[in-house]
């Protein structure tokens, strides 16, 4: 298992780090493809960018489940503490499959965000797979979701200026 380095967030915004779960031996041995539309059994791919001092974008791909939830929760309780009382936005756009596990990782996110005076939004596309997890959350729980990360970021951050 790899988890982030400490000094993670510190790498600037051009210069994103990738977290990799490894995949079950199975898909390893299949030769799955390490893309960000990667096919059900290929692990977690997690991908730390700050946009902004207060903006930091989550991109998870693959696979979040009981396999790769406690990947995605270390990179994601890392990366909350490392932009305590910012935006952490959470693209769900490349994942695959969405468990149980996975909604539980996303929702401890949140919560330990606003323990520590930050937000989790969400980037999730109503055709991506993860939506259909994410339906089964009451209204009153959901975070804050946007379809594109475009969105997300202009809703919160305002338009690029011109």
């Amino acid at each position: 298992m790899t988890t982030p380095p400490h000094d993670a967030m510190r790498t600037p915004p051009d210069r994103p780090f990738t977290v990799v779960a490894p995949a079950p031996d199975a898909a390893r041995a299949a030769g799955k493809p390490d893309d960000d539309d990667a096919p059900p059994g290929s692990g977690v791919r997690v991908r730390i960018t700050r946009t902004r001092p207060d903006v930091t974008v989550v991109t998870l791909a693959g696979d979040l489940d009981i396999a790769t939830a406690d990947v995605a929760a270390t990179a994601l309780a890392d990366t909350v503490i490392a932009g305590a009382g910012g935006w952490i936005v959470l693209d769900l756009n490349h994942v695959s499959v969405l468990s149980a596990h996975g909604l539980a990782v996303i929702l401890a996110s949140r919560d330990h965000a606003r323990h520590h005076g930050g937000t989790v939004v969400l980037v999730v596309d109503q055709a991506a797979p993860a939506s259909r997890t994410l339906r089964f959350l009451h209204p009153a729980n959901a975070p804050a979701t946007y379809p594109t990360l475009t969105t997300a970021l202009t809703a919160l951050t305002g338009p690029e200026p011109e």
